[in-house]
């Protein structure tokens, strides 16, 4: 039922003709009742009916268009909404670095393109936000670094790119951890991004300020990247749905890198449908991004949603990845018991000689970090810098990356049977996990997105869960997964496939559908 009304709205939005009479999350507490005129001639009597004005609190992107299509809502509106929490709460939070002074005119022009034409699709006037090293040519992307507090890339990034030609508007950057070397969110630009849940505790990172930004509902939806975690530990951070993709999915062209080998784009929402309209409107082939040359692309990732689709669905559960048992083990644990009450069977497995096969994600991005830096600023030669040895000389750095900088720096070549050898495991690392999966006839695996309860702000992190997916480039999905006990949100990663994003939302919206698993914050500004 779900799905087909979800399917509904967004036809409807995007000109299709069913026409419903009112929007779904139509505020009438706030607004006068409807008015009516009449018009009376010797044959016909016609009445006018204006509808309350939608409230655009805690609705999914499918619902603002359905408002959008009757009336009850326009961009313009949307974005003054969005505004207006962040001037109310981003003070306390820091998840913007940057918010572009344009978003307003911009969605007037795309009320004005709607009613002249129709919508682009079901992103058309959504205003959203991206993680502050996807280039922006209108705005500064900084990568987290006061070096790059005022460096604007001339074109977009093929993902900020693709965005606006669906009709999004991109409302901001988001603050992000200095340089994305940290499972943390701090800048140099900006400082730390604090939890809406707990403001002492780490809100994850790297992508940590669009997290904040989504789950406090100061952006619709936003965009993240992953190099081991950065997309998932933050999702799971702020109860949200976040998507690392399959390894050349979608393009990192445009994204000021940490490693070729390992990054990642993709979406961080408050719902699957709304992961899933995202996602159609990024992935795919880029010419210059070549990984994405295989990219596997349905028709619409929204054909997967589906309030039944744990039914009959088999979840490989890698129990040493859970860690010792404490708040994180209890509420993933209790997270699975849920999707098994819903019609999944869980399925004990170990994926064979873990450990030395997936090694250390690190393994791989200490060592490209410098020639990768190097490759971008090659191709912006109006940035500030051109190499991380000007970073470390000009110590315009977070204290906590000294050490970082020093030993990427120190890197000489990439020429070594060391990091050949590392490269070529991942290939392995994923034929392994896809033969497991496929001698148990599982459609995902499941573990802690991250073992540890968030530490508090300024403590390193522990517990990461990155490696399995991040070496072996196949695609996982954070799921919100109840709280810590202490007011924090956990989250479960659903492994999956590669390219088999689809079923990961077939997973993920079927959870939704029977738990409804995610935990707002409660906001106090």
């Amino acid at each position: 039922m779900r799905r087909a009304l979800v399917l509904a709205i967004v036809l409807t939005a995007c000109g299709g003709s069913t026409s419903p009479a009112t929007a779904p999350g139509t505020s009438t507490a706030t607004t006068a009742a409807p008015t009516t005129t009449t018009s009376t001639t010797s044959t016909t009597t016609t009445t006018a009916i204006s509808l309350p004005r939608f409230d655009p609190e805690g609705a999914t992107i499918p619902e603002m268009q359905q408002a959008m299509a009757v009336g009850t809502l326009t961009a313009v509106e949307l974005v003054d909404f969005y505004l207006g929490r962040i001037d109310e709460y981003d003070d306390t939070f820091n998840a913007f670095i940057t918010v572009d002074p344009g978003a307003r005119a911009e969605a007037r022009a795309l009320d004005d393109e709607r009613a002249a034409a129709g919508p682009r699709g079901p992103l058309h006037g959504i205003p959203v936000v991206l993680k502050d090293n996807i280039d922006t040519f209108d705005m500064p992307t900084t990568a987290g670094s006061s070096l790059l507090a005022d460096f604007v890339p001339a074109t977009d990034a093929f993902q900020a790119a693709r965005l606006r030609e669906a009709g999004a508007i991109i409302l901001g950057k988001a603050n992000m951890q200095e340089w994305a070397r940290s499972v943390h969110t701090n800048s140099s630009v900006t400082g730390r991004t604090v939890s809406p849940y707990v403001i002492e505790r780490n809100v994850g990172g790297s992508s940590g300020g669009t997290a904040v930004a989504v789950t406090t509902q100061m952006a619709a939806a936003g965009l993240g990247t992953d190099t081991c975690g950065s997309i998932r530990v933050p999702s799971a951070y702020n109860s949200l749905f976040g998507l690392r993709p399959t390894a050349g999915l979608s393009s990192r062209s445009g994204v000021i890198p940490l490693s070729p080998s390992e990054d990642t784009v993709g979406p961080m929402t408050r719902t699957v449908v709304d992961l899933a309209i995202l996602l159609d409107a990024t992935a795919g082939t880029d010419p210059d991004d070549p990984t994405t040359a295989g990219a596997e692309v349905p028709d619409s990732y929204l054909d997967f949603i589906d309030p039944s689709g744990l039914e009959n669905a088999r979840i490989g559960v890698i129990d040493s990845l859970f860690g010792a048992p404490g708040p994180v083990s209890t509420a993933t644990r209790a997270a699975l018991d849920r999707m098994e009450a819903a019609g999944a069977t869980l399925v004990n497995v170990e994926i064979p000689n873990r450990s030395s096969l997936l090694g250390n994600a690190t393994s791989v991005f200490l060592r490209e970090w410098r020639f990768a830096a190097e490759d971008y600023f090659s191709t912006h030669p109006g940035a500030p810098i051109d190499t991380l040895e000007d970073v470390l000389a000009s110590g315009e750095f977070l204290p906590e990356n000294r050490d970082r900088l020093q030993r990427a720096v120190g890197v000489a070549t990439l020429d070594t049977t060391e990091y050949r050898d590392a490269v070529a495991a991942r290939t392995e690392a994923a034929a392994v996990i896809t033969a497991l999966m496929d001698e148990h006839d599982l459609d995902a695996l499941a573990y802690p997105s991250i073992r540890n309860t968030s530490a508090p702000n300024g403590v390193e992190q522990q517990g990461n869960n990155c490696g399995t997916a991040s070496v072996s480039g196949l695609p996982a999905i954070a799921v919100p997964a109840g709280l810590d006990g202490t007011g924090m949100p956990v989250g479960l990663d659903l492994l999956g496939r590669a390219f088999d994003e689809g079923t990961l939302i077939r997973l993920a919206s079927g959870y939704e559908a029977a738990v409804d698993p995610r935990v707002a914050p409660e906001l106090d500004p």
